[in-house]
């Protein structure tokens, strides 16, 4: 692809810039049939259709129409990190779907994940999209993976895009390198360079790419260090209120999924051991004896803080010891090649196979009545490693308009790239949102901003994020509007988590029962209605007890499941109380 930059750095910069301007002029009258656009700000197609795709009646036809593109960061070299020269370019992929209602205009989300260096094209395409590659894409004969359309998909109530950043993560590059570069190809990072080029890139994209995206409202969601990538973002664009204001001036809300808020607050173990301790006490994971001793080798300060006397360490590390093996995303996953995993040996063959036999075993067993066949041993679909493999095909990179010879580059924790975490804290932005009267940044009024948090999440545990969210919320006096509480999936009795809300819901924790770390994997239904709730700036439905006759109706019910379990099967040596 060319680049508007390096053109007109050439010798005779006017006459090439009078050529530029007509080659212009002629891809954008051909994109109005081929749906492709091109400007100085980068490139982007309409995706038509996707390899695996069909619906029931053999439409290839999209959910919604979807986009790929790259912004092109050349032309602005303040957003480029130090150790790249002015000669250097930079390209940021992405992946926009449109909401799929077209009747009212809808908001749109900016989703990132964390890492740091982890794609968000893989949260898309895992998480919230509209199309899933899992273990179920590889259940068919087809050569290709099966794209799945997903029932709990963000795209029914808003527009959906999701960046590769920094690069060279996911798709995007930097020059010299090109789309074969490593994880170094960009140069080094750190939190602030990255709150930068999103800014930048963002900017883009709704000002030149998708203009019509800046006249109605804008929210920023991510999971993970995206906590740190998102705070550093609005940040910046505080700074800037001028270069920033077509996004501001639509900015409604941020989300922060398990997140991390800068070494000081949370991820970098200024809150000390505990936290994690007693998430894992706390699920049942060390005996209570255990948790007592603990307590006499280490006083609340050490386990509190960042030091710990010779004897505490010690102490934690048998705890540590009896807690054993476990998935840093999901306490209880049972998915056993995870997305970051670099094994890719298992064939299609032998996977189908083993969905195929976990999924009779299921749908054959009748000890609880039931006939829908469960996926897998979690209840949702193992991502494996499906994504990468799906976007490794010629075909599948030629329908999304990204270069054959990429190499899709995602990491975990900063791995393979050079990476320096600089924030300390991100809390001054999100405050700076949640007190706006600013009339330039949502229309003088507070950001929301929401914090969610699987329950069942190691590695960015909800004892740890309530802690960090609560100290804050201290902190600032802000009043607390709502109290700790229970809410439903969509009207039902179906608890989801539970809530608390400061400032009548403008500042809100909630948590997701039974999730790990990727929300809206783990817990699809919860993540959609946490979604609705946070797009209308209202509380997540509460909780109501059934009526006292459904609850005997019920345990009679549950009454009669059990002794037939036990009358088909007498020697499973079930319990009584079953």
């Amino acid at each position: 692809m060319w680049s508007a930059s390096s053109l007109l750095t050439r010798r005779g910069g006017v006459l090439l810039a009078l050529l530029l301007l007509l080659s212009f002029i002629t891809m954008m009258s051909d994109a109005a049939s081929s749906s492709s656009y091109r400007s100085q700000t980068g490139w982007w197609d309409e995706v038509t259709s996707l390899p695996g795709y069909r619906t029931q009646n053999g439409s290839s036809t999209l959910p919604s129409r979807m986009f790929s593109g790259y912004v092109n960061l050349s032309s602005d070299h303040n957003v480029l990190p130090p150790a790249l020269t002015d000669a250097t370019s930079m390209f940021m992929h992405y992946f926009m779907f449109t909401a799929e209602d077209t009747s009212t205009p809808a908001p749109t989300i900016v989703w990132w994940n964390g890492g740091p260096g982890a794609s968000s094209a893989w949260g898309l395409f895992v998480e919230n999209g509209p199309l899933l590659l899992t273990e179920e894409s590889v259940l068919s004969e087809e050569d290709v993976q099966q794209l799945i359309l997903n029932p709990y998909r963000w795209t029914k109530h808003a527009n959906l895009i999701a960046f590769c950043n920094p690069p060279p993560i996911g798709f995007s590059y930097c020059l010299p390198a090109g789309p074969t570069g490593n994880g170094t190809a960009c140069g080094t990072w750190n939190d602030t360079r990255v709150g930068i080029v999103d800014a930048e890139a963002i900017r883009i994209v709704v000002s030149d790419h998708f203009p019509a995206l800046a006249q109605h409202p804008i929210y920023f969601m991510g999971e993970s260090y995206a906590g740190v990538y998102i705070g550093e973002t609005v940040q910046w664009m505080l700074s800037n209120p001028t270069t920033f204001a077509p996004v501001l001036a639509k900015l409604a809300g941020v989300a922060l999924g398990d997140a991390c808020l800068g070494s000081d607050v949370l991820c970098g173990g200024a809150s000390g051991p505990y936290p994690t301790l007693l998430f894992f006490y706390g699920h049942g994971q060390v005996s209570t004896e255990l948790w007592n001793w603990l307590l006499t080798q280490c006083t609340t300060t050490e386990l509190n803080g960042r030091t710990q006397s010779a004897t505490c360490t010690a102490a934690i590390n048998k705890i540590y010891d009896a807690v054993g093996g476990y998935y840093a995303y999901n306490l209880v996953d049972q998915c056993t090649s995870d997305a970051f995993s670099s094994s890719r040996s298992v064939s299609q063959k032998e996977r189908r196979q083993k969905n195929a036999a976990a999924a009779e075993l299921v749908a054959s067993s009748t000890a609880l009545g039931s006939t829908i066949p469960i996926p897998e041993e979690n209840g949702y679909w193992c991502p494996g490693q499906i994504f990468f493999e799906y976007f490794d095909r010629a075909d599948a990179r030629t329908a999304t308009f990204v270069p054959l010879n990429s190499t899709f580059f995602n990491a975990d924790d900063g791995e393979g790239m050079s990476y320096v975490y600089n924030s300390l804290s991100v809390m001054p932005a999100i405050t700076a949102l949640l007190l706006n009267r600013n009339p330039a940044i949502n229309q003088g009024r507070p950001v929301h901003v929401w914090a969610f948090d699987g329950d069942e999440d190691p590695s960015v545990n909800i004892f740890s994020t309530q802690e960090a969210w609560w100290k804050y919320a201290t902190s600032q006096t802000f009043q607390k509007t709502k109290e700790w509480s229970s809410w439903v999936i969509n009207g039902s009795t179906i608890v989801g988590g539970y809530s608390t809300e400061w400032l009548n819901g403008t500042l809100s924790f909630v948590s997701i029962r039974g999730s790990g770390h990727m929300v809206a994997e783990y817990k699809p239904a919860s993540a959609l209605a946490f979604l609705q709730s946070f797009l209308k700036g209202t509380s997540l439905p509460p909780y109501v007890a059934p009526p006292p006759s459904m609850e005997g109706r019920r345990r009679r019910k549950n009454k009669r499941t059990s002794v037939n379990a036990r009358r088909r099967f007498p020697s499973s040596g079930l319990s009584k109380d079953l």
